[in-house]
């Protein structure tokens, strides 16, 4: 994959596995980072205002002073800091991804990063461009 260049972004939109991949860039370049991969977080807690234990699904435990999570809408994360529960809404969005040069063969926009919002009575839909 190749690394975005930021200095040509307008929006701050990334692909998910471009983000995976800054970060591990960033990790691979600082040996005193460390990431867990193929583990489950069940439980995060505060033991210092710097420091933070993680413990994992398969028993093991890490200690942080920076915690990223990404970890989906029933996020380990989120809940040490929020206390909300996911509902579900009734509402379904749809995603796709479609090669920028295809989409400015028929973009009616000339000069155009081709983000925008569309709104209808109980529809929406948005384009942003992605690296």
């Amino acid at each position: 994959m190749s690394e975005p260049v930021l200095a040509e972004r307008r929006r701050p939109g990334y692909h998910r596995a471009e983000l995976l991949q800054i970060l591990y860039e960033a990790i691979r370049k600082n040996p005193n980072i460390r990431m867990h991969i193929n583990k489950r977080l069940v439980k995060l807690e505060n033991v210092s205002d710097q420091v933070m234990k993680l413990e994992f699904q398969d028993g093991t435990t890490a200690t942080a002073n920076l915690v990223i999570g990404a970890d989906g809408i029933h996020s380990v994360v989120r809940s040490h800091y929020l206390n909300d529960k996911p509902i579900f809404s009734g509402i379904v969005a749809y995603r796709g991804l479609i090669p920028m040069e295809k989409v400015l063969e028929f973009w009616p926009f000339e000069d155009s990063d081709v983000s925008g919002f569309w709104t209808q009575q109980g529809k929406h839909f948005m384009t942003y461009d992605l690296s």
